[in-house]
């Protein structure tokens, strides 16, 4: 399998002991390592670290000026992947895992909720110069995400007015997206944000997460399920 360059890869902690004020290790070349606030890490039977929120003060971000080299002010618009395990609990609001954004006005962000027993993972763009359903942002749905269980997601943006494409251990899944699909996201000048807001403000991510990734290209669904299959004896998960 050929994998090209990787544009995050959160790998584990360096600086300190957990959690404290310390740094999450990019093991991407470009070394975004994230501030680290209240994560705790742990270390699974196999090696793989695992970083968990608490859902109160826990999150990860890393400021705009050094995460230019992630291309998402506009590169992205031609496709991108985002992959990772999570294990997540229902706390009553929307969680992000992972974005950089700002609301209605540009960015990415994806995020889980919860509406009328239907547990949802959703990947947004915002967009202050195109309406969408009324309004400025667009994005797809899949569902099924039930709290409690270790998932290894994957998020595949495949382009201007098309469903972002979702995969749950590498299986894809059946999408809801808005009218003409997901548009473009417009460039935003906002932070990194791992478990948290963009404003650091609220949506505190609660339960583990663990190597999420960031790749600037569209990944094949050979790629992901080789992907999960080479990862999923660290978590447990069935075949």
């Amino acid at each position: 399998m050929i994998v090209k360059h990787c544009a995050l890869d959160l790998f584990d902690q360096r600086g300190g002991p957990s959690p404290s004020l310390v740094t999450a290790y990019d093991k991407s070349r470009y070394r975004h390592d994230l501030s680290m606030h209240n994560v705790t890490w742990v270390q699974g039977a196999t090696g793989m670290w695992l970083a968990v929120y608490n859902g109160t003060n826990a999150y990860m971000h890393r400021a705009h000026a050094t995460t230019e080299a992630l291309g998402i002010t506009g590169g992205l618009n031609d496709g991108y992947t985002i992959m990772g395990w999570i294990n997540w609990t229902d706390t009553g609001q929307s969680l992000i895992v992972a974005g950089r954004y700002e609301l209605d006005v540009g960015g990415w962000e994806l995020y889980l909720t919860e509406n009328a027993g239907v547990y949802y993972l959703t990947q947004r763009h915002h967009h202050a110069g195109t309406i969408v359903d009324t309004h400025p942002r667009s994005a797809s749905n899949s569902v099924g995400w039930t709290p409690g269980t270790s998932y290894f997601f994957t998020a595949v943006f495949q382009g201007n007015g098309t469903d972002c494409i979702h995969y749950r251990n590498a299986v894809p899944l059946g999408i809801i997206s808005t009218t003409g699909g997901i548009r473009d996201f417009e460039a935003t000048t906002y932070q990194l944000v791992v478990g948290i807001r963009f404003d650091l403000s609220a949506n505190w991510y609660e339960g583990a997460m663990a190597r999420l990734r960031f790749y600037p290209y569209i990944w094949t669904p050979a790629q992901i399920r080789a992907r999960y299959h080479a990862e999923k004896y660290h978590v447990g998960v069935p075949v």
